[in-house]
C-alpha cells in the first residue's frame, strides 16, 4: 500500500513494476509537507527490505537532480516505513512522476537507483500533480558523449528538430513517450563525431501534453520534456 495525499493505493504482485500513472493525480502544493507511507505485503512469510522513493520535481524525465529521493530507509525492515516530504517551492509545477522501490535486502543491492534490475521486490509509479511551484530546481545532465542537446520548438506543434555534439562516433536512438509512458516514436542512426541533427516529424495529430524525448547511446540516456500546443 501507498499512501501520500489523496492517493491510497494497495496493489498486488505486479511481476517486479506496477504502472498506476492512470490513478487520478494527487495536488500536493509546492512549500507544504505531506506524509509518504509504504506498507508492504507478503505471499507468505514477510522479508526485510529495503525502501525508496523519488519525486520528479523539475519534469525532466528522470531522479538524479537535487532532493528527488525523498525516502530511503538505508537499513533493511520488514514493517510499514513513512517520511514526511517537504514539497520545494522550487518545484516545476504540474503533472509529475512519484516512483516507489521495495526490494529483498539479499539482493546485493543495498542502494539501487530507480531504475535498477532486480529479481525479487517491486517498483511502482503515481502521478503527482504540484501546484504552485516556481520551476528553479535545476536539472543536473550528467552527460558524457552528447553534448549541448537543443531541441526545439518547444513547445511544438507538427515536428521536433534536435541538434547536438558527439565527442565520438555514436549509434544513437530517440524515443517519444508521453507523460504516462506509452511509446510513440523511435528512430536510430549511426552518427559521426561532431554536431548532428535529426527530426521528428509528423507530430500534427498528438494530442496536447507533456511528452518526453528519450535519447540514448551505448553509455548514457538524457530525457528532455517537451511540450505539445
Amino acid at each position: 500500500n501507498v499512501t501520500l495525499g489523496s492517493l491510497d493505493n494497495t496493489s498486488t504482485s505486479d511481476e517486479g513494476y506496477g504502472n498506476f500513472t492512470e490513478i487520478p493525480s494527487t495536488d500536493v502544493d509546492a512549500g507544504t509537507s505531506y506524509s509518504l507511507s509504504i506498507s508492504p505485503g507478503y505471499s507468505g512469510n514477510s522479508f526485510v527490505e529495503y525502501f525508496k522513493a523519488w519525486i520528479d520535481y523539475n519534469q525532466d524525465g528522470d531522479f538524479d537532480d537535487n532532493l528527488e529521493l525523498v525516502l530511503n530507509t538505508q537499513t533493511p525492515v520488514n514493517t510499514p516505513v513513512t517520511e514526511n516530504i517537504l514539497i520545494p517551492s522550487g518545484a516545476f509545477s504540474g503533472s509529475t512522476r512519484l516512483r516507489v522501490m521495495m526490494i529483498f535486502s539479499n539482493s546485493g543491492l543495498p542502494s539501487p537507483d530507480p531504475c535498477e534490475n532486480f529479481n525479487f521486490g517491486e517498483i511502482e509509479d503515481y502521478c503527482l500533480n504540484i501546484v504552485g511551484g516556481d520551476g528553479t530546481i535545476p536539472t543536473i545532465d550528467l552527460q558524457k558523449n552528447i553534448k549541448d542537446i537543443n531541441v526545439f520548438p518547444n513547445p511544438f506543434t507538427d515536428n521536433i528538430l534536435v541538434t547536438f555534439n558527439l565527442e565520438k562516433r555514436t549509434q544513437l536512438q530517440g524515443e517519444l513517450y508521453t507523460i504516462d509512458g506509452k511509446f510513440i516514436y523511435n528512430c536510430s542512426h549511426d552518427y559521426p563525431t561532431g554536431p548532428q541533427t535529426f527530426e521528428i516529424p509528423n507530430l500534427e495529430n498528438l494530442p496536447q501534453g507533456i511528452y518526453f524525448l528519450k535519447i540514448t547511446t551505448e553509455d548514457e540516456t538524457v530525457v528532455r520534456k517537451i511540450i505539445k500546443q
